[in-house]
């Protein structure tokens, strides 16, 4: 995926330098999704969503597609309508590298998001695929994917099972130091689920 810099190229669904509502101007409303702020506006275009927040104090675009977990979210200066930062969404979590510019697109800041991790993400796609059989592509399955890097760096995938209205689903837990599998187990209620809740964040205690 593309690292978003201060100096973006023009957009192309994966950046823009500034920000430029004319770059919409063939996109739709997607009426699918209830919308109650004025603030806020919802567009289409074949696969492709984006959400527009724009007000007096924040400047907002936000781009996702519908098959991918994957999203892009850029920021602008208000006045100057200058990209102020972009970030780069896996299932929710930032990835990649998020660099913070200012008014004349000189960087100020830049934060790694993926450093405490030595499995990308790209490399746990392909774990999963190889080892589990699980496409984490696949956005029908309704997967949720957090990382943590407290005692040790870890992904915990969450795969709810189907028609059990989110209350059923399975976990896994992945080293990010390794890919190492260290846990699959089941979670049928929510009370298992916070009785589970130890085994799932830190597997290797159960192991001792």
């Amino acid at each position: 995926l593309l690292s978003l810099g201060c100096k973006a190229q023009e957009f192309d669904l994966r950046s823009m330098k500034r920000f430029d509502e004319k770059v919409f101007k063939d996109w739709e409303v997607d009426t699918s999704i209830l919308n109650c702020n004025p603030a806020t506006t919802y567009l289409k275009k074949g696969d492709k969503r984006a959400q527009i927040i724009m007000d007096e104090n924040f400047k907002q675009v936000r781009i996702s597609d519908t098959n991918t977990p994957y999203e892009q979210v850029f920021q602008y200066y208000i006045k100057t309508g200058v990209l102020k930062k972009g970030t780069t969404l896996f299932y929710g979590m930032s990835i990649g590298k998020t660099h913070t510019c200012d008014e004349k697109g000189k960087l100020i800041k830049e934060e790694n998001w993926d450093a405490p991790y030595k499995v990308s993400i790209e490399e746990l796609i392909t774990i999963c695929k190889q080892k589990l059989n699980l496409d984490l592509l696949d956005k029908s399955l309704k997967i949720t994917i957090h990382r943590y890097n407290e005692e040790k760096a870890i992904y915990i995938i969450r795969i709810p099972f189907p028609n059990t209205r989110n209350t059923k689903a399975k976990y896994i837990t992945i080293s990010a130091d390794n890919g190492e599998i260290l846990l699959e187990k089941e979670i049928h209620s929510k009370e298992e689920y916070k009785e589970s809740m130890e085994e799932i964040h830190n597997p290797s205690l159960n192991k001792k």
